[in-house]
């Protein structure tokens, strides 16, 4: 089976985080560039594996932004970082299970691909299934039965396939979620509560007003035996990035913040059994998240932006682990966490790097990349 979802051209207007991360790239060639401390240049070998929790390797999407990205994957235990496959210039990837990853793409040949890693051998595209133009998937989860749930951007239906993509399901619409008078409700992620609970955050944003997040985002509760929506509550969290089951019957709500930076509670908790809405032990910042990651000891790992500082932190819980100056603060854009390890995107004057940081504060690791990074995620 070919594979091909190189992408040659940009729409206008695609959508906020796409032009968000262009600017970042921008940015990134007019600061000096400040060395940080305690880094380290020997190879990644056993002792970074025994700190990963069991992860064995690191899938990485980058891009230039224009004409191509690549699909790479990085050995944890050898350090041998091997490009995979060439993808599109706008894509996102999760883990599936031990052996195998979805790829999302946007932008242009919108699509679902799902991957496996067969040891020693090219990353193998199990299935494919081309999407409705400029949808924009964000997305992507299975349920209990196996079954396949995606959201995307510039749609406000949920799309059900069965476990090998062949086949459509069902769709769920949620335009309910939309704010009046904006054509969309921008349903940004999507997670599956076992047994049968699916939740969907809508960022709700503002298109018409510089793609401004909604004071309020919202959330839909889905029944997976009967696809009806059984709860939507409002959440007073801006722009969601992400939703995590932090303990049976518990998700945590994390949005980035008001685009004004102006102060704003960024994590909930959601109780599924009465669909009730609690603080988290994170409250308030008057700066941005620009990405998080749950941590297997259930504390939340995320980037923050101080923009009157110019200033991008690693944070764990109420813990800096590292700061970067300059760049107008557009230091770091991703992050994943795996056992004792972060695993950082950093992108400063023109140049993009992987930085392995160890919890425990020990020395940094930094791997040049050849592309910014876009997507990441542990893997087979």
């Amino acid at each position: 089976m070919k594979y091909h979802v190189i992408l040659r051209a940009q729409p206008e207007g695609s959508r906020l985080f796409f032009l968000f991360f262009i600017f970042l790239f921008i940015l990134s060639s007019c600061s000096p560039r400040p060395q940080p401390t305690s880094i380290s240049d020997k190879p990644l070998g056993d002792e970074v594996v025994g700190k990963s929790g069991g992860v064995s390797a690191l899938w990485l999407a980058t891009t230039d932004f224009q004409t191509a990205g690549l699909l790479r994957r990085l050995d944890l235990k050898t350090g041998e970082l091997k490009d995979l496959l060439p993808v599109g210039t706008d894509v996102r990837i999760f883990r599936d299970g031990d052996s195998r990853l979805f790829l999302l793409t946007s932008i242009q040949n919108d699509s679902i691909h799902l991957l496996e890693w067969v040891e020693g051998a090219e990353a193998k595209v199990v299935s494919e299934r081309a999407l409705a133009p400029r949808v924009n998937p964000q997305a992507v989860t299975r349920d209990a039965e196996g079954r396949i749930w995606l959201v995307s951007l510039d749609s406000n239906e949920v799309q059900i396939f069965t476990a090998n993509l062949k086949n459509e399901i069902a769709t769920i619409d949620l335009s309910f979620l939309k704010d009046d008078g904006d054509p969309y409700a921008e349903l940004s992620s999507i997670l599956f509560a076992a047994p049968n609970r699916i939740v969907v955050s809508a960022a709700r944003l503002q298109r018409g007003e510089a793609w401004l997040p909604s004071a309020e985002s919202r959330l839909a509760v889905i029944d997976t035996e009967t696809f009806g929506v059984v709860a939507s509550p409002f959440v007073d969290v801006s722009n969601p990035l992400h939703l995590y089951l932090t303990r049976p019957q518990n998700i945590l709500v994390v949005g980035s913040g008001d685009l004004s930076l102006k102060r704003s509670l960024f994590g909930r908790w959601l109780n599924l059994s009465t669909v009730s809405l609690t603080s988290s032990d994170q409250t308030t910042l008057s700066s941005r998240i620009l990405d998080s990651s749950l941590c297997e000891d259930q504390k939340l790992a995320f980037i923050e932006w101080i923009p009157e500082e110019e200033k991008s932190c690693i944070r764990v819980g109420e813990q800096k682990l590292l700061c970067e100056q300059g760049n107008g603060g557009f230091i770091f854009n991703k992050l994943t966490c795996a056992g004792d390890l972060l695993f950082a995107s950093y992108i400063k004057e023109g140049n993009a790097e992987l930085w392995v940081i160890p919890r425990d504060g020990s020395q940094t690791k930094r791997i040049p990349m050849k592309q910014q990074i876009q997507s990441m995620s542990p893997g087979p």
